[in-house]
């Protein structure tokens, strides 16, 4: 972290360090949750630095008394950017996610109280955490809420246009061009860095990945790229276009948001950029324990690809540059920017000549297609950049032409043979009624492929809740049965042998 005076009241407190210290023991497996970890420490410190000013309060432990609560909501207040007179949070998602942080911070309070045997403050935090339950909604999440939804509805109508997304393009191309060469007569940090934040946003726009997966692949998946069409253990929202585009491409294998492996694909001309990149790292100062391809220099982390998108399309001057953001490109663009990306050869080859791509391709140079007429561009792909696992299984099934039963609400039946295999792994989780995390879940999938292999970590993790669940309603049902249940049973039982 910076080292500054919210750094500096983390390492004061000793309520905000076991409130890191749990979050570092259920994410290290993952290290893309560093950050996350830190903005949520951060958060809460600036709440306390916050309730320091304004309030007698002066640590994270003086919190949790009923008597401070309304103390706590009116630095909540401050620290969101609450306008009395609008009653309007200027960040009301800060809002929300403090709330869940006060209330894992309480139970590390009531914890540490119960284990020195302070029966006074767990009772207090209990009671804070009573107040909490009651009012927290009507005094703060309740208005947060309605401010992100007014604020969404506002945005999700503010669609990128065709002009700024087609510049942003040929701006990268160019970049890149320019670049590259730099980089290779000249190796310095600042080359360094542009072409590996270019190559982050060229490769999220020419895959169906997240920026931020693109730019959390490690050095190691680089390095053990691949190109053939044997598809192990390839994810089912993979379509049929991208399965062809592996015969054609080296490609990257990673887990993807649901845990199953996806591809990446590389051009030839972004695999010899990621190459120089990999060959200059060390010359541009990345450590050696940093992971990432796109490491940056003197840190051990990565450069952010939302973030290098969003500083790309303000460097070439687009006209509403609210409006791309990585996301809005890839959910109302997600086809146009692939047809973009392939040339009339590679087009040939893989889609055959007489493919609408042609069309779509000419059409688009010359302005004449819109967002809206590329939504339905292409049956490769779905209607949306982003969907559910189970929509995917489905979709899927569709396309290699094996019947499916169409459940309620989308839902995909259980069979026997993936009940048995999540038992096998899992059942000591559903006898002990504990939800198993997601490095369990993803290690029962690699464990059981061919059984579960419809089935994503999300979808087992769901399935091992529902059964506890149902445990614990028989459990309750037994325990609440009357007990002169089964009286009137034996004397129906005797009439009947009369």
């Amino acid at each position: 972290m910076l080292d500054d005076e919210v750094t500096q009241g983390i390492i004061e407190d000793k309520i905000l360090l076991q409130f890191g210290e749990q979050m570092f023991h259920f994410y290290s497996g993952d290290r893309r949750r560093r950050e996350y970890m830190r903005q949520n420490l951060r958060q809460l410190s600036r709440l306390v630095l916050e309730a320091r000013k304004t309030t007698p309060l002066k640590n994270l432990e003086d919190f949790f008394y009923p008597s401070s609560f309304r103390h706590v909501v009116s630095a909540v207040k401050v620290v969101a950017g609450y306008n009395a007179e609008t009653k309007m949070f200027k960040i009301p998602s800060l809002a929300v996610k403090l709330g869940y942080h006060l209330q894992k911070a309480c139970s590390i309070v009531e914890s540490n109280a119960l284990k020195l045997g302070d029966k006074d403050l767990a009772k207090s935090a209990q009671n804070f955490l009573s107040v909490y339950q009651r009012k927290w909604n009507m005094l703060v999440s309740s208005g947060a809420l309605s401010n992100m939804n007014e604020s969404k509805m506002n945005t999700d109508k503010m669609v990128p246009l065709v002009q700024d997304v087609k510049l942003l393009y040929s701006h990268l191309e160019k970049v890149h061009e320019v670049v590259e060469k730099d980089l290779r007569d000249n190796v310095t940090q600042e080359n360094y860095v542009t072409l590996a934040k270019v190559m982050i946003a060229r490769m999220f726009f020419f895959n169906r990945r997240k920026a931020s997966e693109i730019s959390s692949i490690t050095l190691r998946n680089f390095m053990s790229r691949k190109k053939c069409d044997v598809l192990d253990e390839m994810d089912v929202s993979v379509t049929d276009l991208e399965r062809t585009l592996c015969s054609y491409f080296t490609r990257v294998d990673m887990r993807g948001s649901c845990g199953r492996v996806v591809p990446v694909f590389l051009k030839p001309t972004f695999e010899s950029a990621l190459e120089l990149l990999v060959k200059t790292r060390e010359l541009c100062a990345v450590p050696k324990e940093n992971i990432y391809l796109f490491g940056r220099p003197n840190a051990k982390s990565n450069f952010k690809g939302p973030k290098s998108v969003y500083q790309l399309a303000k460097e070439c001057g687009v006209e509403n540059l609210n409006t791309m953001t990585a996301k809005k490109i890839q959910k109302h663009f997600g086809k146009m920017l692939l047809w973009m990306n392939l040339n009339g050869e590679e087009v040939d080859q893989i889609l055959g000549p007489n493919h609408q791509a042609h069309t779509i391709r000419a059409e688009l140079e010359t302005g004449e297609r819109d967002f809206e007429g590329e939504q339905a561009a292409s049956p490769c792909y779905s209607e949306h950049s982003t969907f559910s696992c189970e929509q995917a299984n489905q979709n899927y099934k569709q396309e290699r032409g094996t019947p499916t039963v169409v459940q309620q609400k989308g839902k995909q039946k259980w069979e026997v043979a993936e009940v048995r295999a999540v038992e096998r792994h899992l059942m000591h989780f559903i006898t002990t009624h504990k939800v198993p995390q997601k490095n369990d879940c993803i290690q029962c999938l690699e464990a059981e492929p061919q059984s579960l292999k419809t089935r994503s970590w999300k979808g087992v993790k769901d399935y091992v809740r529902n059964r506890i669940t149902a445990l614990k309603r028989e459990s309750n049902r037994s325990e609440h049965a009357p007990k002169n249940e089964k009286k009137p049973r034996r004397e129906e039982q005797e009439e009947d042998d009369l």
